[in-house]
């Protein structure tokens, strides 16, 4: 449907920039054609102070809207609507917010961060935070983020205004105590790490840092909100803190500690919420998040300070009641809890949309059911952030549903996407099978990444090979290539993502099960001469494409920096491609009486019959621990 809006005197001033933002983008117009519709923006006043009701009449169709987001909202739906007929809609939940990982290598680039708050209003998500470990500057502080994309105050301050324009709040991620092992690796901090990656509490110097960077975060926003982490703070007190002071609670270094930076975000007006795991790892006897027998002591929770926000994140239980029973547990805080499911994209090429259904469908409901208004979802990039974010556009599409949606409609759905993404969602779904291989239980129960063991598993090794049922997964990718090639040409729009996918189903597919034909041939003394002259030089071709799209892909949506870590691994590969047919050259020049690496039995890696699915390179890669 094409829309357009005309005399903007008549439309509502706080909307004027963000229709213009979007105008450049989507197909809206100041001018009418003969197809089009003219749309007429009224705020809802007292009668509907959040929400939308679109109403189509004879002159053309009005959007009465509660926030500016809720307008953005309705535009999108219209977009995507096949009818002319009206709808009304009422939020679940006030704070709707995404979190987008710019710390594990992928730095989102000022074009692509626009890019996704276009996406984001006409979804009707309100709220937008980047994580960024070092990668802001800080005055004074010339290693954050060093050769690793820092924003700076002025690209922030231009992302959030561009945010403001289209009602969507923008605040900063940082982290203040652990996961910190970026910026500690210099020589410039060493003196104020308590162990690796965690700060030292109690140190003079760590708060004066503290202070600089909550300043430095906190100062391109326009909210006071301010989320300083303290997750995963394995080993607080055990290392140089120990030393000087003795063996001391963790409860106690923790609160203490958050004490401490909460007054410095109370001197600047900032509003802290923290990641609230450490609460329960403590008190769990085996350092489990999750763990219901926590015992988390009265003492210690009358002693967290009254300014700070909880956020629990949950993102791999299927299991709704799991996730009621939690957020039931989470009452003894007394505080505003925020709820973060993820939108699987670590640890892999392409989102999860089946895991991230499962796991987003039973935490929404449960928020729902237990009266949940702040929710945040995470996009973490663990591993390189090897994943092109925008491949979760469909799973975040799925989350906005649960704010505006008691119970998901499936052709909605996907309308609404084609509205605010202009792009096929069953592409993009479809895209994700990379992983649902078949030999495997089915991907909406588990997060296994095979397409990423398969593409950086040694092709001369084939340390994995045993753990793929590789007899299977030539014809899947085969299949896959070939319906993703026709999505693309039958929608131009939104498929720059899909190239992607498309080609690394073609590598795998020449890559699936070379391997073990090779091993098999060479174990039956059957002549290997086609491997090398055909083969082999075939998937270093498709590997070398490959290669080109992700750093295309990359270079439009991220800053140039960390693509070094994905360039090295493309360039491992092609070295080990290369060695493995020069190894199979000498073996067919007698030049070697045997290949050492097949002649060695192999053996499946995985126990119990599961399959590994692990996130880390160096593990699919290497069978030596220390590299």
């Amino acid at each position: 449907m094409n829309l357009f809006y005309y005399k903007e005197n008549l439309l509502p001033k706080e909307l004027k920039a963000g229709l213009n933002a979007l105008s450049n983008a989507y197909p809206i117009s100041k001018k009418g054609s003969k197809n089009s519709v003219e749309l007429r923006f009224k705020p809802g006043g007292n009668r509907l102070k959040e929400g939308l009701k679109v109403v189509y009449n004879k002159n053309g169709v009005e959007i009465i809207y509660g926030r500016r987001i809720d307008a953005f909202r309705a535009l999108g739906r219209l977009m995507g609507a096949s009818k002319k007929e009206g709808f009304e809609e009422t939020p679940r939940f006030n704070f709707l917010g995404l979190m987008i990982d710019c710390s594990r290598g992928a730095v989102l680039n000022l074009e692509s961060g626009k890019r996704w708050l276009r996406h984001l209003a006409l979804m009707g998500i309100n709220a937008l935070t980047l994580y960024t470990e070092d990668t802001y500057q800080v005055k004074e502080e010339p290693f954050f983020g060093y050769l690793r994309g820092a924003y700076t105050k002025q690209e922030l301050k231009e992302l959030d205004d561009y945010a403001n324009t289209l009602g969507i709040e923008m605040f900063p991620c940082i982290q203040v105590l652990g996961h910190l092992s970026q910026i500690l690796r210099w020589p410039a901090y060493q003196d104020i790490m308590d162990v690796k990656g965690v700060l030292l509490v109690d140190e003079e110097k760590t708060y004066l840092l503290l202070e600089k960077m909550i300043k430095a975060a906190s100062g391109s926003f326009h909210s006071r909100r301010i989320h300083i982490g303290m997750d995963k703070t394995h080993g607080l007190g055990t290392g140089v803190y120990q030393q000087k002071h003795g063996i001391v609670s963790s409860f106690e270094i923790f609160n203490k500690h958050l004490k401490r930076v909460c007054r410095i975000c109370s001197r600047i007006g900032a509003k802290p919420m923290i990641w609230d795991d450490m609460y329960f790892r403590f008190g769990s006897k085996t350092n489990n998040y999750y763990d219901k027998n926590a015992v988390i002591p009265r003492e210690v929770i009358k002693d967290i300070p009254d300014n700070v926000a909880l956020v629990y994140w949950d993102y791999h239980h299927a299991d709704y009641q799991w996730y009621v029973d939690f957020l039931d547990k989470h009452k003894i805080f007394g505080k505003t809890i925020i709820v973060a499911p993820g939108v699987w994209t670590w640890g892999r090429v392409w989102a999860s949309y089946h895991f991230a259904e499962t796991t987003l469908n039973s935490c929404m409901a449960a928020c729902k059911k237990m009266g949940m208004k702040e929710t945040l979802a995470t996009m973490w990039g663990d591993d390189g952030s090897e994943c092109n974010f925008f491949s979760a556009l469909p799973a975040v599409q799925l989350y906005a549903e649960h704010c505006y949606q008691d119970k998901i409609n499936s052709s909605l759905l996907k309308a609404n996407f084609q509205g605010s993404c202009q792009a096929d969602f069953d592409a993009y779904v479809r895209a994700g099978d990379l992983d649902n291989i078949p030999g495997l239980a089915d991907s909406a129960k588990s997060p296994y990444n095979p397409s990423k063991i398969l593409l950086w598993d040694d092709p001369l090794l084939g340390l994995w090979q045993k753990d793929l049922p590789t007899d299977k997964l030539a014809a899947h990718y085969k299949k896959l290539k070939t319906e993703l090639e026709n999505m693309i040409k039958k929608n131009a729009n939104g498929t720059k993502p899909l190239k992607f996918a498309c080609q690394l189903a073609q590598t795998l597919q020449l890559k699936a099960n070379l391997w073990t034909r090779m091993v098999n041939a060479y174990k039956s003394k059957k002549d290997l001469s086609s491997f090398v002259e055909n083969e082999i030089p075939a998937l270093s071709r498709q590997v070398k494409k490959l290669y080109r799209i992700h750093r295309d892909s990359w270079m439009e949506n991220n800053k140039p920096f960390g693509f070094e870590v994905i360039e090295s691994r493309y360039g491992a590969l092609l070295a080990r491609i290369d060695s493995l047919k020069n190894c199979l050259n000498d073996y067919l020049a007698k030049k070697i009486n045997s290949i050492a690496e097949w002649d060695i039995p192999h053996r499946r890696i995985s126990s119990s019959g599961r399959f590994p699915g692990s996130s880390d390179y160096k593990n699919i890669v290497f069978p030596s621990a220390e590299v």
